[in-house]
């Protein structure tokens, strides 16, 4: 028998992975230069699977060429820069933003974005 969870659970997985190769995959979303993955762990890079940085074309910030590469706040409160090799492209990697996030997670997220943004401007005009 299976239950209606199951196959709510199934429907999920099958969404999910349709918005990653899809939706994320779009020109649409490629052509932003800052995108924010507030969705934990739908989406990841782990060893031998780095969605993040195939699906938008970025690396983790790892040896901080741009940024810091990890922002931590507290133990829930933390998110990860990812940018292409130009440094022109931006992808944030957090927690869901709907509940018990520090305002000053969000002071630093919201810091970083106008920054990356404003050195896009100035690169724009030379």
């Amino acid at each position: 028998m299976i239950y209606k969870s199951e196959l709510k659970k199934g429907y999920f997985k099958k969404e999910l992975e349709y918005r990653k190769n899809i939706f994320f995959t779009s020109e649409f979303i490629q052509n932003f230069q800052v995108i924010v993955l507030a969705c934990s762990n739908y989406i990841w890079n782990t060893e031998t699977d780095r969605q993040i940085d195939r699906i938008f074309g970025v690396n983790f910030d790892q040896h901080k060429k741009f940024s810091e590469g990890e922002y931590v706040f507290s133990k829930q409160n933390k998110f990860y820069t990812h940018y292409d090799r130009s440094g022109s492209k931006l992808v944030i990697h957090t927690r869901q933003l709907s509940m018990n996030v520090m305002d000053e997670m969000m002071k630093g997220m919201g810091g970083l974005i106008r920054n990356h943004i404003n050195s896009i401007k100035k690169k724009n005009n030379r």
